[in-house]
């Protein structure tokens, strides 16, 4: 999993922080917290046609990044 890297971060648009998931260190998703829902929203990439790969590392990031997020929330 050490493609990927979480960071958690603050943007004037949100109204809590959010979680910002990178592979290779370009953002593929965001997760953030309104409404006491959590969201993800994954990103395209203008130079590739599709991202790939794994799946069981893309969850562990997701549930790290989540994790991350409820604990400085």
């Amino acid at each position: 999993m050490s493609e990927f890297e979480i960071t958690i971060a603050s943007f004037p648009d949100k109204n809590n922080l959010v979680a910002d998931i990178c592979y290779e260190n370009i953002q593929v998703a965001e997760i953030s917290q309104e409404n006491k829902e959590m969201i993800i929203q994954i990103y395209c990439y203008e130079n590739k046609d599709c991202w790939e790969f794994s799946l069981i590392d893309f969850q562990k990031a997701i549930e790290k990044a989540k994790k991350r997020l409820i604990e400085v929330g």
